[in-house]
């Protein structure tokens, strides 16, 4: 079903054409009373009044949500290269029931925004801020690197986080 939206000033003009065309026609003997007239033009003054606000009123709660996008990406953006313990659930055996899984504990690599939900990338892994359980101080290395496909790489990096792993089970 397709419904057609009319705007007060499209409205306003149908009434304006209107308003002519009655004048042209209307009986001399009984002319149309001023007051009618007035009334209508009043309401549609009105309704585009009201059409301008809820314009406005869209505008600015779009540029709030666009504020607290900007502010979640600036406050998650501290996150990058902290170590967090973060817990997603998985589907059981009838395929409806979702399930906790176990603990992880990984660092943040990089965040994102979809959908208006805050993401954060552990490795291959997207964990959103309500999977989180801790986080953890800055690791003493800083940072993790974009990692490069090299065997000094890799073992450079499964060192590193062996190094957080530890530094993580002595906080707790």
């Amino acid at each position: 079903m397709q419904v057609n939206t009319v705007t007060a000033s499209e409205s306003r003009d149908e009434f304006l054409q209107l308003l002519v065309t009655q004048l042209r026609h209307q009986d001399p003997l009984e002319p149309i009373k001023q007051e009618n007239f007035l009334s209508q033009l009043a309401q549609f003054s009105t309704l585009e009044g009201i059409e301008k606000l809820n314009r406005r009123f869209e505008d600015q709660l779009q540029l709030q949500e666009e504020v607290l996008n900007l502010q979640q990406l600036s406050q998650a953006a501290e996150l990058v290269g902290r170590g967090i313990t973060y817990q997603q659930s998985f589907l059981a055996g009838d395929g409806e029931t979702a399930l906790p899984g176990p603990p992880t504990l990984g660092v943040v690599e990089s965040i994102g925004l979809q959908g208006g939900r805050l993401e954060l990338h552990v490795g291959d892994t997207t964990v959103t801020m309500d999977q989180v359980l801790e986080i953890h101080p800055m690791a003493s290395q800083g940072p993790l690197q974009e990692s490069k496909t090299t065997e000094d790489d890799n073992d450079a990096t499964e060192e590193r986080t062996e190094s957080i792993r530890k530094q993580l089970a002595f906080i707790s």
